[in-house]
């Protein structure tokens, strides 16, 4: 009888011990575990759009994704972890190169008038969604070549 106490009290202790430790890492863990980054803004002819280049990397178990969005020209300073969804995203395979240099310019954009925008990316990338309109603005895509292992320059 006193070891069935025992052993009660005991699994009650570990059971609160791990509850514990459970709620203080979900509190101290951030929400979200994919970091955000911003690889390049261009505004608009008129300057009342911004189109934005953005990355999403969730770690080494999974390849980052490029993604573009288009916004009103903000004020400040963009908060990354607040972009919409971008209306286009590539995965980028290993026929990319995405070594540092070449990182920041992997989806280049170009405004070809206040209602249009041309939207370059690497060829071996995986096209995970393409808009052909967003926010009123039309779209213009095309591929460009970039091996991953070419000599340099």
């Amino acid at each position: 009888m006193r070891w069935t106490r025992v052993f009660g009290w005991a699994t009650l202790a570990i059971v609160t011990v791990i509850a514990g430790c459970t709620l203080l890492l979900n509190r101290l863990l951030p929400d979200d575990l994919c970091a955000t980054e911003i690889f390049a803004k261009v505004r608009s002819p008129s300057g009342k759009l911004t189109a934005i280049v953005y990355e999403i990397d969730c770690g080494a178990t999974t390849s980052f994704s490029r993604q573009v969005v288009i916004v009103p020209t903000p004020e400040g300073r963009i908060d990354p972890q607040a972009l919409p969804r971008g209306f286009f995203a590539i995965s980028l395979g290993s026929t990319v190169d995405t070594s540092p240099p070449m990182r920041a310019s992997l989806v280049d954009l170009s405004w070809l008038s206040d209602d249009r925008l041309g939207i370059a990316y690497p060829a071996g990338s995986r096209l995970i969604r393409s808009a052909a309109r967003s926010g009123g603005v039309d779209m213009t895509y095309r591929t460009y070549l970039n091996a991953a292992h070419r000599a340099p320059p």
